[in-house]
């Protein structure tokens, strides 16, 4: 005899073989419901950011690396969580990085008109408009070409191990990325900092573009294992670390996700969330 679950189930897949209005009506709201739950938004107010940006501020972070820029709105809300800091931006594009310059003019602002990456020279990277948030290296990406135009432009790209050895810095509080599927990327840059923990919380993206650099959140696991960090998904009350699950390979299981050595308790036990129970 069935259980419950099993005969729930069963009259779950009956009731949806018709794919009619209602149907669709429901699957949408259905849908729509799981991304409120599970804080899925790219409004850093709403999906986590804003929040661990207020958690982080109780650890006097004192040097933060904001890698994909663009205009500076997250450098600007974060300086407020780190007054203390001193903020070094990575901006690709030289029409947005004007407006990030007119933006933020506060000597704490270190503002840089280059890319950081996994090697030094330059880089073609699909440009989509003054001020997009969009730009990407990972330049096979069609992800966004139905909404706006991108045109193929060239710009110069550093790694972020290099960038730390010529402005003498040793280590990073607060590692902020932001780059449209090139992640992976950025991070093998700064392997040096990473294989001695010496940068303490690191935040990054993660979504469709990320499935055209065949990086998947799996891969970013197995990647920060390596150096010894454990990762957990960002939400609104804090984050959920936990080992790897295939869900979370999903591009729409974050968009935001952190990465912290494991042997930082006091910053793990101040971060951790279980939205589950």
């Amino acid at each position: 005899m069935k259980t419950a679950k099993e005969q729930g189930k069963d009259l779950l897949w009956r009731v949806t073989r018709n794919k009619g209005p209602l149907a669709r009506f429901f699957r949408s709201l259905a849908n729509q419901y799981l991304f409120a739950f599970d804080d899925f938004s790219y409004d850093f107010e709403k999906n986590g950011e804003l929040g661990l940006m207020r958690m982080l501020s109780k650890h006097d972070f004192r040097v933060v690396f904001d890698v994909g820029a663009n205009v500076g709105d997250w450098a600007k809300s974060a300086s407020t969580f780190f007054p203390s800091a001193q903020f070094h931006c990575f901006e690709l594009s030289q029409k947005t990085f004007v407006r990030l310059k007119n933006n933020l003019q506060s000597d704490c602002y270190h503002l840089n008109n280059f890319g950081l990456g996994s090697f030094d020279g330059t880089i073609e990277y699909k440009d989509y408009g003054d001020g997009s948030g969009v730009n990407t290296i990972i330049t096979n990406t069609t992800f966004h070409d139905e909404t706006c135009e991108g045109r193929m432009v060239v710009s110069n790209i550093r790694t972020g191990a290099g960038y730390c050895k010529d402005k003498g810095i040793d280590k990073i509080d607060f590692l902020k990325i932001d780059v449209e599927g090139a992640e992976n990327l950025v991070l093998e840059g700064f392997a040096e900092l990473l294989q001695g923990q010496r940068i303490r919380c690191i935040q990054f993206e993660y979504g469709f573009a990320n499935g055209d650099a065949h990086f998947l959140m799996k891969d970013f696991f197995e990647f920060f294992e390596r150096f010894g960090y454990i990762v957990g998904k960002i939400w609104q009350n804090g984050v959920s670390f936990s080992p790897f699950s295939y869900d979370l390979n999903q591009f729409n299981s974050g968009p935001n996700f952190v990465a912290v050595a494991k042997s930082d308790q006091e910053l793990i036990s101040s971060l951790q969330y279980d939205p589950i129970g």
